[in-house]
């Protein structure tokens, strides 16, 4: 292309593009901005592209003040900019703040007071310090303490909770026999109200009176067994509260008093068959047995033979009156036992 041909290209172009110039690549020379081919040395200089129409005179060629090429890319140009920027600390020729003024004592008071009005704590580069260390191992230590203790209790209350639903306890029993026995109620109904009070609760107070009706069941079979004037009615009374023993009572005390009372009862169901004068003996009947006793002999090892002649005269030597002798009795063949 010849120099006239170049210059009638530059002549079609925008207005805006005529004016404006760069240097070529080779020879250094101006040439216009929109030109092909150097018209000084000839060299082709190539045009730059539509995209790049905007750009500066030192971004497509001319000269720049930097020593370093920036890229086309944005990020490669950030990069060299950061680059570059760590030269110059490293090179001790940036440094912040050191044209900068000390800081009087209301300042730096200010300066380490954090956006949300508190100090500012200064981080320690090299890691906690022992006293850091110390609380934050405390702090452990009391969480660790809690959360065991809080599983424990926790634990033991759940089983009380599960043992209290599986075993609800007894609803109170209130106890009226102390009260009945004071009003001189039947012993037999007391003993039962005491006996169904300490079976619902077994406590010292249920205890105390069930222990206070037996003991008035001991005085009243006593007084029976051993009642001065004797009758055989009271073996009767003694034996029926002995079975209220056998039915409601556990103690071992009072289920022997019932077995006292019935083997009383047992040993006073001699029969007399009949009496024999001449030869000062007696014929008994007892439990189907017969039993052949003589004057000074003893029926069961118990009731001694004083004198037979129309009755038969015995003693108890087991049971005493109140006056410190034994009872006797008298008593006709297949008649009643009479106290004397």
């Amino acid at each position: 292309m010849s120099s006239e041909d170049h210059e009638q290209q530059e002549s079609q172009e925008p207005k805006d593009y005529r004016d404006q110039s760069r240097l070529c690549p080779t020879c250094r020379n101006e040439i216009s901005i929109l030109a092909t081919r150097c018209f000084h040395c000839g060299e082709q200089v190539g045009r730059p592209k539509k995209e790049q129409a905007q750009l500066t005179i030192e971004d497509l060629g001319g000269e720049r003040k930097s020593t370093y090429t920036v890229s086309g890319n944005v990020m490669d140009a950030l990069e060299a900019f950061r680059e570059e920027e760590l030269v110059e600390e490293d090179a001790g020729s940036h440094k912040l703040g050191e044209d900068l003024p000390e800081l009087d004592s209301l300042n730096k008071a200010l300066a380490d007071v954090d956006g949300d009005g508190g100090i500012k704590k200064k981080k320690n580069k090299y890691g906690p310090t022992p006293k850091e260390l110390a609380i934050r191992y405390i702090m452990i230590t009391l969480v660790t303490f809690c959360l065991v203790v809080g599983c424990f209790y926790g634990y033991k209350y759940g089983m009380a909770a599960y043992e209290l639903r599986k075993n609800p306890p007894a609803p109170i029993y209130n106890n009226q026999a102390a009260n009945w026995l004071a009003a001189g109620r039947p012993l037999p109904e007391v003993l039962e109200e005491a006996m169904a009070a300490l079976n619902q609760n077994d406590t010292e107070e249920n205890h105390a009176i069930a222990n206070q009706v037996r003991e008035r069941f001991r005085t009243e079979i006593d007084g029976l067994l051993n009642a001065d004037p004797w009758k055989a009615s009271y073996l009767g009374e003694a034996s029926s509260l002995a079975s209220h023993i056998i039915r409601l009572e556990n103690n071992t005390e009072m289920i022997r008093l019932a077995q006292v009372v019935n083997e009383e009862v047992m040993a006073y169901k001699f029969v007399l068959k009949s009496i024999d004068p001449a030869n000062n003996q007696a014929v008994y009947s007892h439990d189907g047995q017969e039993y052949t006793i003589k004057v000074g002999e003893r029926l069961l090892d118990r009731f001694e033979l004083r004198k037979v002649n129309n009755s038969a005269f015995l003693t108890d030597t087991k049971r005493q009156k109140k006056n410190g002798t034994h009872r006797n009795f008298q008593q006709v063949p297949n008649g009643p036992l009479r106290p004397l």
